[in-house]
């Protein structure tokens, strides 16, 4: 017996497929936290002194035209104090870099990004951004001012402005960081994450650029480049100094994929034993099946497979049957449903 449960139930709803588990769950998910709230405050003091820049006007071709954005590490409220990632991406190359932010005040925002700006390989041409407060203020116009940096944003509720690093705000932030609450005991943590996540992405993980889209009545074809590191395309550019470009293919020969991928690893269960537990009110039982919500953040092993998902690893809309067996096997409404419609369980055999 294992919480209750008899070795035949946890056989039958390892088994389970994922469809089946969605249909079994669907009762219980109004009562999971909620992921992904946005925090963004428009700023209005400056809206008419920052120029609009929309996706359509990026023809940039040489490094150094950026686009920043914010994201909350607030987990399932935004109430409260929680920490924030500055995400910074080049337009041209693809090279990221990410910073840990204690609050998003005005000097908060604007020392992690005098850090940032410090640490690149490349200086900063053009600043974008959307249109909240911690980048339309005072203290953020006289920087680009006095480092000659075109500052411009996007458009409200058009995140499509912003698509390059929004787009990196799930392809490196969120999949190596999750959805989790942190709070300020986590950002030493938090910016051990993006120190290593540097190299991780800049040197050994190649990206596609669009370079054509073509509409043809209803279809629309588009055409990319052959996948390049954001490294290889900094330097096929040929602009970088000759001194920047020794610097980088130093650092690049340092590098240890193995190493840097299990220090990640080591980072990231750091930063998961560092992030704040929810309190899940239990509601009462209804019928045969218990409306009780999955325990998604104090269980190890989802966490793992759901939330601590470095880049390279499958995703979870494609996640196999067998992928978070223990954790399934836990929850009421399965296990009732596995005991009270045995024949309509769908059973797929798991290799594990």
């Amino acid at each position: 017996m294992r919480c209750g449960m008899s070795a035949e139930t946890i056989e039958r709803v390892a088994h389970m497929s994922p469809s089946t588990i969605d249909r079994a769950l669907a009762s219980s998910r109004p009562g999971l936290p909620k992921r992904g709230i946005s925090t963004t405050r428009p700023g209005t003091l400056l809206k008419h002194q920052v120029a609009i820049k929309t996706f359509a006007d990026w023809t940039e071709t040489v490094p150094g035209f950026v686009e920043v954005d914010l994201v909350a590490h607030c987990g399932w409220t935004g109430a409260g104090p929680f920490l924030y990632t500055l995400t910074l991406v080049d337009v041209a190359t693809g090279w990221v870099s990410c910073a840990g932010l204690r609050d998003k005040r005005a000097q908060t925002v604007l020392a992690a990004l005098h850090r940032l700006h410090e640490g690149l390989p490349f200086k900063i041409l053009g600043l974008d951004s959307d249109s909240g407060s911690e980048f339309l203020n005072a203290p953020l116009v006289e920087y680009c001012a006095a480092h000659r940096i075109t500052f411009t944003r996007g458009r409200p509720y058009r995140k499509n402005d912003s698509c390059f690093v929004e787009q990196k705000n799930w392809a490196v932030v969120r999949r190596l960081v999750g959805y989790q609450r942190l709070e300020a005991p986590a950002l030493a943590a938090l910016e051990r994450i993006h120190e290593l996540s540097r190299d991780y992405v800049n040197f050994l993980h190649p990206v596609r650029k669009l370079t054509e889209k073509v509409r043809r009545g209803a279809r629309i074809t588009r055409r990319y480049d052959a996948a390049q590191t954001p490294y290889r395309r900094l330097l096929a550019t040929g602009v970088m100094p000759r001194k920047t470009e020794r610097q980088l293919t130093v650092r690049w020969a340092a590098v240890n994929p193995l190493r840097l991928k299990l220090e990640l690893e080591s980072a990231q269960r750091t930063l998961a034993e560092r992030a704040v537990q929810p309190i899940i009110a239990h509601p009462p039982s209804v019928g045969r099946v218990m409306r009780q919500p999955p325990r998604l953040w104090s269980d190890p092993v989802l966490t793992h497979h759901a939330i601590l998902k470095p880049i390279g690893r499958d995703d979870m809309r494609r996640r196999s049957p067998h992928a978070a067996c223990s954790p399934f096997s836990q929850w009421s409404p399965l296990r009732s449903m596995s005991q009270a419609r045995p024949g309509r369980i769908k059973v797929r055999r798991c290799p594990c």
